[in-house]
């Protein structure tokens, strides 16, 4: 028997499982509780606590551990979408690196990986990248627990792949909520598409406040997609499904769904809530991996050695040459470095490199006057509430198509950025937040309005409180 691992910040749960892919079933279901603040947003931070508990679920549930894989949920994995043509496994790769090479705080070296999907002729990559010292340290716990680690997988990789995978889902525009403790991480698709994602932590007390939260939240996704017709809910009870259709109103034409995972219903009422340790059991080769990833980053390419048998005769030869060719050179050097320079100017791809610059310089002259925007409010803050240059940098590269910034406010008593954008369509900007949410200095984007003038473009506002 197979082991699928998910540990979130409150709990290790198991699933123990036969098959693989579509075809995997769950046979058997294990949790533990981990200490306060041993592990947070998939990071562990207490080692120790956490190789403890993996290692008594082992002992008490030793035929579950046959091979095992760990999937993780984190906003500290780096993902984005990228349209692709067909290329080769090495370019693939290369894009996911070009596309999250910025993203690392510190200069942390990443490990990455990527996903293929195609749905309607349109062939996407989805880039992952997550720091190399956080897998090291779950292979330290898993390796002094005694259980041998097959494969890590990402959470949203297994989602995208399910909801491809789901005749249901993947018609239609659809929201696929994931229900937690504390927290809801929601997903856009478009006929089977994903589009957009957002994680928005829970604080409530009481199950009425709770379904106004998640209600609240239904309300943000309608603002990235006027044509959500359905919205999905995983982890939460019947009762709260129930109290969502009550409270929604009438004017929100969007039909409020559970969906059910097929997890055997003898396991208990916690097992079936257990969304992504499921997933994980459905995970095949073409899933990301950063375990296989972090490997293959260490293997040498292979040399070539030649046998010493002809060392001479060449070396001889390769004298004679170089004493005959010697004048020939001096001859051509000057005519050779004049055609190099002209091939040079005159090849497209460096004509392309200095239009790039060119465009890299206005978007410098563009935070110069952000800057100058900045000093001449005159705000009273501590240097250190100072938004640094890095942010209004990251803002502004992150910027794709047609979205440009028609005003940008910054509150230093509140640390908030109030920042009201163009763009073509709707999904441009959509996809603009998707791609700076996860930004190491931010501590929360919202997309706080919108509104669609024709002919004039798509208008929207962004809030953004740093840490």
């Amino acid at each position: 028997m197979k082991s699928s691992i998910y540990i979130s910040n409150k709990k290790i749960q198991v699933f123990g499982y036969n098959g693989s892919g579509k075809s995997a079933q769950i046979v058997k279901y294990a949790g533990i509780d981990l200490p306060e603040q041993a592990v947070i947003n998939g990071i562990p931070l207490d080692a120790a606590s956490v190789k403890a508990k993996l290692t008594e679920l082992r002992s008490n549930n030793p035929d579950m551990f046959a091979g095992a894989s760990l999937t993780i949920d984190s906003s500290s994995i780096f993902t984005k979408r990228v349209s692709v043509p067909v290329l080769q496994n090495w370019q693939n790769l290369d894009v996911a690196r070009k596309e999250l090479a910025d993203f690392s705080d510190s200069g942390e070296e990443l490990t990455y990986d990527y996903s293929l999907y195609t749905t309607g002729g349109e062939r996407s990559l989805l880039a992952c990248a997550l720091k190399r010292s956080v897998i090291e340290t779950y292979l330290d716990i898993f390796k002094d627990a005694g259980i041998k680690l097959d494969s890590i997988h990402v959470g949203l990789d297994l989602i995208i792949q399910y909801v491809k995978n789901d005749p249901k889902l993947s018609s239609g525009i659809i929201a696929l909520n994931i229900v937690d403790e504390v927290s809801i991480f929601s997903l856009l698709f478009e006929n089977g598409n994903y589009t957009f994602s957002r994680r928005t932590r829970i604080f409530a007390e009481t199950e009425d406040e709770f379904s106004s939260r998640l209600l609240q939240n239904m309300t943000a996704l309608v603002q990235f997609n006027k044509d959500l017709s359905t919205s999905y809910f995983v982890g939460v009870s019947p009762e709260i499904i129930a109290k969502l259709r009550e409270i929604k109103p009438d004017y929100m034409e969007i039909d409020v769904q559970k969906l059910t995972l097929p997890i055997p219903g003898t396991l208990g009422a916690e097992a079936t809530s257990c969304v992504f340790p499921y997933f994980g059991a459905t995970a095949t080769a073409t899933n990301v991996n950063f375990l296989k990833a972090y490997k293959d980053s260490f293997k040498k390419q292979k040399t070539t050695r030649f046998k010493p048998v002809y060392i001479i005769p060449i070396v001889v030869v390769a004298l004679a040459l170089l004493f005959f060719g010697f004048l020939k050179i001096q001859q051509i050097g000057i005519e050779k470095e004049n055609r190099d320079m002209e091939a040079y100017l005159s090849d497209p791809q460096n004509i392309a490199t200095k239009e790039l610059v060119a465009e890299k310089q206005k978007e410098i002259d563009f935070l110069r006057v952000i800057k100058s925007q900045l000093d001449e409010k005159q705000m009273n803050y501590a240097a250190a509430a100072k938004p640094s240059p890095e942010v209004l940098l990251f803002l502004a590269s992150m910027r794709q198509g047609s979205v440009e910034f028609r005003t940008i406010d910054f509150s230093a008593a509140e640390r908030k950025f109030i920042i009201g954008c163009t763009s073509g369509t709707q999904l441009e900007a959509s996809s603009y937040v998707s791609r700076i949410e996860n930004y190491k200095d931010f501590d929360r984007v919202a997309y706080v309005g919108y509104s669609d003038e024709a002919g004039k473009g798509f208008f929207f506002s962004l809030e953004i409180i740093l840490k």
